[in-house]
């Protein structure tokens, strides 16, 4: 009975001693929880500040919007025009700036594959070397930089006197390269122009 007394006793003490280890581990959980319930909190509320900017963000898009008028495609930050009737290279251009808009200027692979992809018949684009011979440029003054030519292009009219000179440039449908034309000949055309950010 001594035996089974001291025994009871040792497994109170033991207990006792577990208890006080729970329990000072519990305040430990607990100032923990306490930090980590803080962390937390700090946490949501930058969360929450976040999407409060963002949906303000989003209203505001939403309430400005970029597009292009009628007749217009938008790509990127232009917008396209693809006429249906055929010009010479100078009135095509004409036609453009009467939209407020000029023969469009290809700046990336992107813009060139879309253009391709709109347009089935051979097209004026705003490429030209009227005022230097072999020194091509942009309409809006740029020089050419990225480049498109088909094969054996540019070539001036290959020395074939009947094709005159070829001072500006088309895309060819197929394969969708460029080649230089005598500025008189009649084709479509594609104008670009900034797109407007309606309000």
């Amino acid at each position: 009975m001594v035996m089974l007394s001291v025994l009871l006793l040792a497994g109170l003490v033991i207990l006792g001693l577990l208890y006080g280890d729970s329990v000072r581990n519990l305040s430990e959980i607990s100032d923990s929880k306490d930090n980590l319930t803080e962390h937390l909190n700090a946490v949501i509320e930058r969360m929450n500040s976040s999407l409060i900017e963002t949906t303000k963000k989003l209203m505001d898009f939403k309430q400005k919007k970029t597009g292009c008028s009628a007749e217009w495609i938008g790509f990127g930050s232009s917008c396209y025009f693809f006429s249906v009737e055929s010009k010479s290279w100078d009135e095509a251009r004409e036609s453009c700036r009467a939209r407020e808009a000029d023969l469009v200027v290809i700046n990336t692979n992107d813009e060139k594959t879309f253009i391709f992809a709109s347009s089935h018949k051979p097209v004026w684009i705003g490429l030209t070397d009227k005022v230097q011979e072999g020194t091509w440029k942009w309409v809006d003054g740029s020089p050419l930089t990225l480049q498109f030519w088909g094969d054996d292009q540019p070539d001036n009219g290959g020395g074939i006197q009947a094709y005159g000179e070829e001072d500006c440039v088309q895309i060819r449908y197929t394969p969708g390269s460029w080649n230089d034309i005598a500025c008189k000949n009649s084709q479509k055309w594609i104008c670009e122009k900034e797109a407007t950010l309606y309000v």
